[in-house]
């Protein structure tokens, strides 16, 4: 969501809770779409409605391809073991001023990002908004994950915590304020106070029914 909107008196997240729904109807449906450029075109349309604006990340796991839509500066990235596999890079139209789809904005879903990833079990995906990626390093993100326990829930809580932490340190240099400076604002220092929202999955291998015909199981993965 992009938070400016209760400047004027409009609740910022309804917009980006419609568009999720919208998402969710869409990705549910019997007759939706697997493509995360149609989901995100879906819960658009479905939003019209809604006064605001919100960046948007939809990724959709189908066997070993990962596939994703990303417009604006939320994302995600995919870890194996301790090293990063992939991680995406923020849209943005200029310094603080990502890509976003609502009202009033020329950004649509077509202009998202195209990404697409092959995993394997055991890799994390570790989604979040740009509260988490204003305020937290890659190492940062990685030494958490080394330390913490192996429950996807409990990452994500540590991770949220951590980037709270350093959302309200006023001294020191996070991913936000070392962009400031690169953009013109030399003696930027702190987090950045914003919404934060993490969500890690793990990619497992599914159960599946075995194949009479063939004699050989089917493998898929499912996160």
């Amino acid at each position: 969501m992009v938070g400016g909107w209760g400047d004027i008196g409009v609740d910022p997240a309804l917009y980006a809770k419609s568009l999720m729904e919208g998402g969710k109807l869409c990705a549910e449906s019997s007759l939706g779409s697997r493509d995360p450029i149609e989901i995100m075109s879906e819960a658009y349309q479905y939003s019209t409605y809604v006064q605001g604006s919100s960046t948007c990340c939809i990724a959709v796991l189908d066997g070993i391809h990962l596939t994703a839509a990303n417009l604006g500066d939320s994302g995600f990235m995919v870890v194996r073991g301790l090293e990063v596999l992939f991680k995406t890079k923020e849209q943005q139209h200029s310094f603080n001023f990502p890509y976003q789809i609502g009202t009033g904005s020329a950004d649509k879903p077509h202009h998202s990002q195209r990404l697409s990833v092959e995993v394997q079990p055991g890799d994390l995906i570790i989604a979040g908004t740009d509260g988490l990626w204003d305020n937290l390093f890659t190492e940062d993100i990685l030494e958490i994950v080394a330390n913490a326990s192996s429950d996807p829930a409990t990452i994500a809580q540590h991770i949220a915590r951590q980037a709270h932490l350093v959302a309200n340190d006023k001294d020191i240099l996070s991913p936000f304020s070392k962009s400031a400076r690169q953009n013109g604002y030399p003696l930027a220092t702190g987090g950045k106070l914003d919404d934060i929202t993490v969500v890690v999955g793990r990619v497992v291998l599914s159960c599946v029914e075995y194949d009479l015909n063939s004699g050989v199981e089917p493998m898929t993965l499912a996160a």
